[in-house]
C-alpha cells in the first residue's frame, strides 16, 4: 500500500473508524497469515493467529509510531502472538501441529509452460521446502521475511527484536546453509 494512503488510513483507524480498519484488515491479512504460517505450519492455526493479531493491532494502533511503517509493527505482533500461542501449547503438553505443509513457494504453473518445465519447478520447491525445514527457526524466519514478505534489514530487526547486525548475519548464514542443503 502507498505510504501516503496507509498514513490516512491509519489516521481514521486511530479515530475508531471500523470501515479504515477492514481496509488495512483486507490489504494485509494474507501477509499477516503467511507469517504466522511460516512460524506455526499450520493452516487453522495460522488463521487464528492472524485474525487475532489483527485485533490486538486496533486496539493497540493508537500506539502505533506514524512515522514508521505498519507492516512490520503488524508483523511484530503477529511473531509475538505466535509465540506466546507457543509457549501456551507447550504448558499444555500439547505440540504445534504440523498438518499442513510449510508453504514456501506455491506457485501457480501457467498455461503456456511445458509439462517438463513444471515438473523441473514442483522438483525445486520441493527441495526448497525441504531444506527450509532444515534451517534453524531464526535463520529459517529471516529468510522468509526478507525474501518473501520483502522487508528491510531495518524492519526485519523491527520484527524480530534484533539488531540489523544480528539479521544480516542470519540471513548470511541462512542463505550458506540453504546453499549447502540445496547441493
Amino acid at each position: 500500500m502507498e505510504s501516503h494512503k496507509e498514513k490516512i488510513i491509519l489516521d481514521k483507524c486511530r479515530n475508531g473508524d471500523y470501515a479504515a480498519f477492514n481496509h488495512l484488515v483486507s490489504c494485509y491479512n494474507d501477509r499477516a497469515y503467511y507469517y504466522a504460517l511460516s512460524i506455526f505450519h499450520n493452516h487453522h492455526d495460522a488463521m487464528d493467529i492472524a485474525q487475532e493479531s489483527f485485533v490486538k493491532a486496533f486496539r493497540a494502533i493508537t500506539t502505533f509510531d506514524m512515522t514508521k511503517p505498519f507492516l512490520p509493527w503488524l508483523l511484530r505482533i503477529v511473531r509475538n502472538t505466535c509465540f506466546n500461542e507457543l509457549k501456551k501449547k507447550k504448558r499444555r503438553a500439547e505440540s504445534p501441529g504440523v498438518k499442513d505443509d510449510y508453504i514456501v513457494l506455491e506457485r501457480i504453473p501457467s498455461n503456456t509452460k511445458q509439462p517438463y518445465e513444471i515438473i523441473e519447478e514442483n522438483e525445486l520447491a520441493a527441495s526448497i521446502k525441504n531444506a527450509m525445514t532444515k534451517l534453524p527457526e531464526t535463520q529459517k524466519e529471516t529468510i522468509f521475511l526478507f525474501h518473501f514478505e520483502n522487508l528491510s534489514y531495518g524492519e526485519i530487526a523491527e520484527v524480530t527484536g534484533v539488531p540489523v547486525g544480528t539479521v544480516m548475519s542470519r540471513l548470511f548464514n541462512g542463505r550458506k546453509r540453504l546453499a549447502e542443503l540445496l547441493k
